[in-house]
């Protein structure tokens, strides 16, 4: 088998936010299998030393960036970091997500507004500055992660679910020539904090 065929994204960069454990983490390592090499996003400090190690691990190279990717500030640095230790990112997968669990009549502003930043607003931040970055350089792909849960009623995850339903709509590609591609895609389940029946917040 060539090199082409066993590693399609040699010579590429991706972005995977939310790339410290779960379905964000999986996929920043099925990337590096397949020949890219990977910025590993977290919210918090050291989240991603496994995932960066797990990349490594496939001959690829990984950095690991903090941003708070519902901060557009912070993804303007974000995609700076990334082109200037890795390169031009052609592959984004925006996959950062988070959950307040909490039944409707208690839910309060604050919480619903934190959820649909990570979950929403990231979903257009991040791919904004993907596809920014990727016209005029010989496009790219952008892929948002959302979920099963907007399929469904889920109680005590509103705020959850309005962000990761609204974010399967936002797709960059809204000009001929543009050379981009990508869509949304529901994960199936994965080991991560904030799942079902489980207070507070879990973050990706």
């Amino acid at each position: 088998m060539i090199e082409s065929e066993a590693r399609p994204l040699a010579g590429r960069v991706a972005l995977v936010t939310g790339a410290g454990s779960g379905i964000g983490a999986a996929t920043a390592i099925r990337l590096a299998r397949a020949g890219a090499d990977v910025a590993v996003n977290v919210h918090r400090p050291g989240s991603g030393d496994a995932t960066v190690r797990a990349v490594e691990e496939q001959g690829r190279r990984a950095i690991q960036v903090v941003a708070d990717v519902g901060e557009e500030a912070d993804v303007a640095a974000l995609f700076r970091t990334v082109e200037a230790e890795l390169g031009r990112v052609s592959v984004c997968v925006s996959n950062a997500g988070t959950q307040e669990q909490a039944p409707f009549l208690e839910l309060e502003l604050a919480s619903w507004r934190r959820q649909l930043s990570v979950n929403l607003d990231a979903t257009f931040l991040v791919g904004r500055a993907a596809a920014r970055s990727m016209v005029g350089h010989g496009g790219g792909t952008i892929v948002n992660v959302t979920s099963v849960h907007e399929h469904t009623t889920f109680p005590g995850l509103c705020g959850l679910l309005h962000g990761e339903g609204g974010g399967r709509h936002a797709h960059p590609s809204d000009g001929p020539g543009a050379g981009l591609g990508g869509g949304a895609r529901g994960g199936g389940r994965s080991r991560r904090g904030g799942v079902r029946g489980e207070r507070g917040c879990g973050r990706r």
